[in-house]
């Protein structure tokens, strides 16, 4: 209970310490772009949206960004102590279950990869007609690679909605009382957002390098 109090305490102080310096930095940056702004903005808004925006809006970020980061480093611990464990009880199983963890991702984002070659394929024309509009090469590689990181997210939703889903009927049939990990289901997301993003960046790439009068044929 002692180490629990102490790790506790530590983790909250080092939340409450980084998403108040981020706090500290965007209050800098607002204060600088207010006093760039000319005076006739300040006749048009009222002083008390100005003020709003530049306090209440900013500690709503502060408190929202310390609770975001105190379960993400909550469930960050949990998975490395988890494995620790797993290590300890039985390496070979251990090993067996990374490797097959390993595995999954590849499969996964080489899946999302081959949607988004597909994709790129199937709208070579539209991708020229922006281009020859003007579209920048880093719009182009931003559109798919937010479709691609969606693309992973929504699986990562299905996938824990059937996962909760099916332990929750479980823990019913059985008796058990049923503990969901909020912290843990939003690693599991993030971890499919970068997995889209990672294996998403050759298709957005190749869309981004395409020239618009071969696009356009």
């Amino acid at each position: 209970y002692v180490l629990t109090s102490a790790f506790s305490y530590i983790q909250q102080n080092t939340m409450a310490g980084v998403s108040q310096t981020l706090t500290l930095t965007l209050r800098r940056e607002i204060s600088e772009k207010l006093n760039r702004l000319p005076l006739r903005y300040f006749d048009r808004h009222k002083k008390g949206e100005v003020l709003s925006r530049a306090t209440s809006d900013l500690e709503k970020v502060a408190d929202t960004l310390q609770d975001s980061l105190s379960q993400l480093l909550t469930a960050f611990v949990s998975i490395v102590g988890s494995f620790i464990m797993m290590l300890v009880i039985s390496p070979t199983q251990t090993l067996v279950a990374l490797v097959a963890i390993t595995v999954s991702l590849v499969v996964a984002g080489l899946s999302v990869m081959t949607a988004m070659l597909s994709s790129v394929g199937e709208r070579t024309r539209e991708i020229g007609i922006k281009k020859s509009m003007g579209a920048p090469s880093g719009t182009i590689v931003a559109e798919f690679l937010l479709e691609a990181a969606f693309l992973s997210a929504a699986g990562s939703a299905a996938g824990i909605f059937a996962g909760v889903a099916v332990g929750w009927t479980g823990c019913l049939l059985i008796g058990v009382p049923y503990s969901l990990q909020p912290g843990l289901i939003g690693v599991c997301l993030l971890s499919a957002l970068v997995t889209g993003a990672v294996f998403g960046a050759y298709p957005a790439k190749k869309a981004s390098l395409l020239r618009p009068v071969e696009a356009l044929r």
